[in-house]
């Protein structure tokens, strides 16, 4: 094994920082994918530009290390093919004097420690300076590669037992997702019951009333989007639908930067607990109006419906199951809502 030495990560390698494109250009089809932070850990491309803005230095291959320089300040080696690089997204190349895929398993941490210790009130922000500035420990570039080789492999193995769980987790969860809706819809309550004025359900029990949506709700309110990201005080993490997870029927830390007007983040600001409906899209697998709770203490606004719900007497399920009971498949979407009598 050769010595390992304190090195810079720009005596490494070389950042190539992202092209501010013009959003005038974005198209959801088009020549060249672009990257922006919220695609570095997306699966698919939601956004293109045309081949003649896009910088020939500007543009991603397999193998660059990719930096999200807002927010979590992501880490990922790249494999997705040729791709435009978008401001606040910079890149590593490889210039021969290491092996990269040894700096992007050694990154993620030094990054977390600059993200704990920078103190922001609303996004977090990283310099390409403070990047190649970074002091990373490691041996020379053959001992790197083969650090890199093992790595490969037993991430490989553990990811691949990952996937293999994933299928049991997401039974599970909507088998929670269905015992939550029964429970909440009176299906499992014993003794009397009476007749229903909503078309899905036959009965309820007969100690439970149903009341219009708006006497249980302290306030609904439409969300914003927002404009590109500027990199000042009014950056903000914003919650798409794009976000939902629905196997948990919640939805935390949000990867989308947006620049939103002090008025309108007043109006759509998140606090734990709020509910979030899907306003527009749904298919026949996924209806239109799916509900989800924000279970996050970090600022953000939604951009659709905020349905507040504190003057709910039974919690926050209640009204989640009154919106979103179909998405299990038990119930169909009802305008009324039943609250237990205390």
């Amino acid at each position: 094994m050769s010595t390992w030495t304190i090195r810079r990560v720009g005596d490494m390698a070389r950042l190539i920082n992202g092209h501010p494109f013009d959003s005038h250009d974005f198209t959801p089809t088009g020549d060249v994918p672009l990257v922006r932070i919220r695609d570095i850990t997306a699966a698919d491309f939601e956004t293109y530009v045309p081949q003649h803005t896009v910088p020939q230095d500007k543009v991603l291959k397999d193998g660059d290390v990719v930096i999200g320089m807002d927010g979590d300040f992501n880490v990922i080696r790249w494999r997705r093919g040729a791709a435009a690089l978008n401001q606040r997204v910079c890149a590593l190349r490889d210039t021969g004097v290491s092996d990269l895929r040894f700096l992007a398993y050694a990154l993620p941490d030094h990054l977390k420690v600059i993200n704990d210790l920078t103190y922001s009130t609303t996004v977090k922000h990283l310099s390409s300076g403070q990047v190649t500035g970074l002091r990373i420990t490691a041996p020379d570039r053959d001992d790197q590669g083969r650090i890199a080789d093992y790595l490969d492999r037993e991430t490989a193995t553990i990811d691949a037992l990952i996937d293999k769980q994933r299928g049991l987790v997401a039974g599970l969860r909507r088998r929670r997702a269905t015992a939550i809706v029964a429970a909440t819809s009176g299906m499992q309550t014993k003794g009397d019951r009476g007749e229903s004025s909503s078309s899905w359900l036959k009965d309820i029990p007969a100690h439970w009333s149903e009341l219009p949506v708006k006497r249980i709700l302290t306030d609904v309110q439409s969300g914003y989007w927002g404009s590109d990201e500027v990199g000042d005080g009014t950056d903000v993490r914003v919650v798409r639908v794009a976000d939902f997870d629905r196997p948990t029927l919640s939805v935390g830390t949000a990867p989308t930067i947006r620049s939103v007007t002090p008025s309108e983040r007043a109006k759509a600001a998140l606090r734990r607990g709020d509910l979030l409906m899907e306003k527009s899209g749904g298919t026949g697998i996924n209806p239109v109006g799916f509900v989800v709770s924000y279970e996050s203490d970090e600022e953000s606004i939604g951009t659709g419906a905020r349905v507040g719900d504190s003057r709910l007497h039974a919690g926050s399920a209640g009204v989640w199951s009154m919106i979103n009971s179909y998405s299990t498949g038990v119930n169909r979407p009802r305008r009324t809502c039943r609250r237990r009598r205390w």
